[in-house]
């Protein structure tokens, strides 16, 4: 209603400053008790890590990455710092330092900075290939994480492809799985054939919890499973 009246988009209204809720209502965004004068700064510590993560990014990270990279800040502190904000469609926000004019996407298409992150090693690449050969190419991201400890997902994108499959309405909950891309060289030397579509039906609660207990990933069970796959099946030929 709000938006056909004022004849605003709902990006509008968040770069206004308002809040939407639930995709519906617009309200304005409850005012903080604290003052400027009260917002605690950031420890010289963590404004060093704020800014060398925002300058080697060229001036403007997404703020969740930003945290990822510098720790646990808050916007009102940010603010206290004279950095920017700047929000998007469904609460992406932005930091920059004043000045910046393009935004993250514009610099980096890909979502990656890779100077903001290390790459895999040979070694890591060559597991989570063979990891997604066994799935068909494709394997949904939390799995691909829960496998091989502490590889990010902005490291995947640099060499597998990262797809949004699902979106939830209601809380703006994400899947995403990873693919293995055509026409790049793995260590396999394998081609990368046609990958199949995402599955429709995004993971349920049941069958998220039954797969954050299987075992890490490692070369000697991924060997292992695959022995007794080609056991079963030439049984099954005979």
């Amino acid at each position: 209603v709000t938006t056909k009246k004022f004849l605003v988009s709902r990006d509008d209204l968040r770069a206004f400053g308002f809040e939407i809720f639930n995709n519906d209502f617009v309200r304005i965004p409850r005012k903080n008790p604290q003052t400027d004068k009260d917002v605690e700064p950031l420890p010289s510590a963590m404004l060093e890590k704020v800014v060398k993560a925002l300058e080697k990014a060229g001036g403007v990270l997404p703020f969740e990455d930003l945290r990822v990279f510098a720790g646990n800040v808050r916007k009102d502190q940010l603010i206290k710092h004279e950095l920017e904000l700047t929000y998007g469609e469904n609460g992406y926000c932005e930091v920059k330092i004043p000045g910046t004019t393009q935004s993250f996407r514009e610099l980096w298409p890909d979502g990656v900075v890779p100077s903001l992150m290390p790459d895999l090693t040979q070694e890591q690449i060559s597991d989570i290939e063979y990891f997604l050969r066994q799935s068909n190419g494709r394997c949904d991201s939390e799995l691909v994480r829960r496998a091989f400890d502490n590889v990010k997902k902005s490291q995947l994108k640099m060499h597998f492809d990262v797809v949004l499959t699902y979106r939830c309405k209601q809380n703006g909950h994400r899947r995403y799985d990873v693919c293995l891309r055509p026409g790049h060289k793995y260590p396999s030397g394998e081609p990368v054939l046609a990958i199949p579509p995402p599955t429709t039906t995004p993971m349920g609660d049941a069958e998220t919890a039954q797969s954050s207990k299987r075992p890490r990933y490692t070369k000697q069970t991924a060997s292992f499973d695959s022995r007794a796959r080609s056991e079963e099946h030439t049984s099954e030929l005979q």
